[in-house]
This record gives C-alpha cells, sequence and structure tokens, in this order.
C-alpha cells in the first residue's frame, strides 16, 4: 500500500491534494484484503475518487485507512469533503468494502449508482474507541436505476458512528436492500434517512 498525506512514520500529516484520483479508470483496485496492500490517506478535499462512467469493469475499493495514523490510533488531518467519492453508471455494481474512515466533516462514503457496500468502519478509530463519523456516515445517490433486478444494490455489515447528520442516507434510486448495519451515536436527522427520488 501507500502512505498518501503522511509521513514515513505514518504518524504525521504532510501536504496532500487529492490521495487517489481514478477518473475513468475500468476496474480499478485500490486497496485489498491484506494490510500490505493497504492505502493510508490524509489530508486535502477527498481521498479516494472513483469515476467510471462509460467503463465496463467494475472498481473495487477495499481495506483501506482514511483520516487516520496509519496504526489507527488517531484522527489525523481527515480529507474535508468526501472520503470515497464513488460514480458509475453501468448496471455492475462497483464494491467499497472493509475501509475505516474517520472524519470531521462532509461524507465518508458518497456514492452515485449501483454499489455493494460492506464491513466499512466509519467514526471508529482501530481500537474501536470514538472519533468522529463526518456529516453523512455513508450517501448513496440514485442507486440500482441500471437493471435493478439483476444486479440489486447492497448495503450491508457496515459500522457507522458518531455522524453528525444521518448515518446512512438514501437519495432515489430503486432494488437497494440495507441490511445488518450497525449505527450509533446520535446523528441529529436519523440513522437511515430516504429521500424519493
Amino acid at each position: 500500500g501507500n502512505f498518501i498525506g503522511l509521513n514515513a512514520t505514518g504518524a504525521a500529516a504532510a501536504i496532500n491534494g487529492m490521495g487517489i484520483d481514478a477518473t475513468g479508470a475500468s476496474g480499478a483496485v485500490i486497496g485489498g484484503p491484506s494490510a500490505e496492500e493497504r492505502n493510508f490517506m490524509t489530508g486535502g478535499t477527498t481521498a479516494i475518487q472513483v469515476s467510471s462512467v462509460g467503463t465496463t469493469v467494475a472498481p473495487t475499493i477495499q481495506g483501506n485507512f482514511i483520516g487516520l495514523r496509519s496504526d489507527g490510533s488517531a484522527l489525523l488531518s481527515p480529507p474535508s469533503t468526501n472520503g470515497i467519492l464513488a460514480q458509475w453508471t453501468f448496471a455492475l455494481p462497483g464494491t467499497v468494502s472493509d475501509n475505516r474512515i474517520v472524519m470531521s466533516n462532509g461524507s465518508p462514503i458518497n456514492m452515485l449508482g449501483a454499489a455493494r457496500v460492506s464491513g466499512n468502519v466509519i467514526g471508529l478509530l482501530a481500537g474501536g474507541a470514538n472519533s468522529s463519523g463526518g456529516a453523512t456516515g455513508i450517501r448513496l445517490q440514485n442507486v440500482g436505476q441500471v437493471s435493478p433486478n439483476r444486479y440489486p444494490s447492497q448495503l450491508a455489515g457496515n459500522t457507522i458512528a458518531n455522524s453528525s447528520s444521518a448515518a446512512i442516507a438514501l437519495e432515489g434510486g430503486r432494488a437497494v436492500s440495507i441490511t445488518g448495519n450497525r449505527i450509533s451515536g446520535s446523528p441529529s436527522l436519523a440513522g437511515i434517512l430516504v429521500k424519493a427520488g
């Protein structure tokens, strides 16, 4: 993995604009299931941006640490707007899984298009201590619009803590399954906020 926006020790922030920009990438894989594949990102406006509009293979964003020291023990200069910003318009859902994200504001996970979002931890340090979960923990916009019966979107098994507005916001879309997520803290709007669209 890579250290982006951290110094060589992983304990202090360094200058960073955007962590990873995979705009236009087909089948991008950012991170992975092992610690060796994990990316560590702090600072800037957005840590990971993937825009796969018009591509044919869905991306995978997995196992990354965002807004934390490399050992996960403390909040460290989180991105200001998005942890993960992902947009795709083809039917096959992209995968966002097993990432750990802490943010003071904005959306740790902000997605437009079909998605499988699972096992992410938002607003907690690696040892389980409370930190910051951003304004909206997971924001899904217009998901499941392409072949919703064949490729339903799934939001399952995520842990979302300490988001100030809503833990999960579903803004438009169809064929979305939201199951088995753990929500804690005191969001001001709702644990799960659904807006018609």
